[in-house]
């Protein structure tokens, strides 16, 4: 699909205040490493990259020309890597102590196969904070994340919470003793 990421920017009002309320949600310290999913333009991966100044952010994007953009606001920013990268193809591994993604999941067809590769590239104690439009919102994508949580063993407390007519999830990787 290729995406306009003027049109986008000025018309993505709603996703970028539930974006902002997953943030809040997220418990983002200075030093978080972050993966950015679905980091399109890259307004909200500037504020993760702020928040996470002491840390780094990498975003990922499959759209050339959202990323082009992001690019542009980035440039000035040190801690900030954004890549030209499909979800279902990201190959990191306990990399990161948050896996942020704001609207974007809703548009990936292998969503289990999504949610096992971020599961993946969290390092222990790590985070998960997804945000879909509840809308269109798919509840097949919730029986992914309890299908990767099962199948992958590791401990962990869903929470799902209701903004604003959108879901968000936070889920937070639980350390193994």
């Amino acid at each position: 699909m290729r995406w306009d990421a003027e049109k986008y920017d000025s018309t993505k009002a709603p996703q970028v205040d539930a974006g902002r309320e997953l943030i809040a949600m997220s418990k983002i310290r200075d030093t978080d490493s972050i993966l950015d999913i679905g980091c399109g333009t890259g307004k909200l991966t500037m504020e993760l990259a702020h928040l996470a100044s002491g840390g780094n952010v990498t975003g990922i994007d499959p759209s050339t020309e959202m990323l082009e953009k992001a690019k542009e606001i980035s440039l000035t920013t040190g801690n900030v890597l954004l890549l030209t990268l499909p979800a279902q193809e990201m190959k990191f591994d306990s990399d990161f102590d948050l896996i942020f993604s704001n609207s974007a999941l809703q548009w990936v067809k292998e969503q289990e196969q999504v949610m096992k590769l971020a599961y993946r590239a969290l390092k222990d104690g790590g985070r998960i904070a997804v945000q879909l439009p509840a809308k269109d919102f798919c509840w097949e994508m919730m029986d992914n994340i309890y299908s990767t949580i099962s199948t992958l063993g590791k401990n962990g407390i869903p929470v799902e919470v209701p903004l604003k007519g959108r879901v968000c999830w936070f889920f937070e990787r639980r350390r193994l003793w």
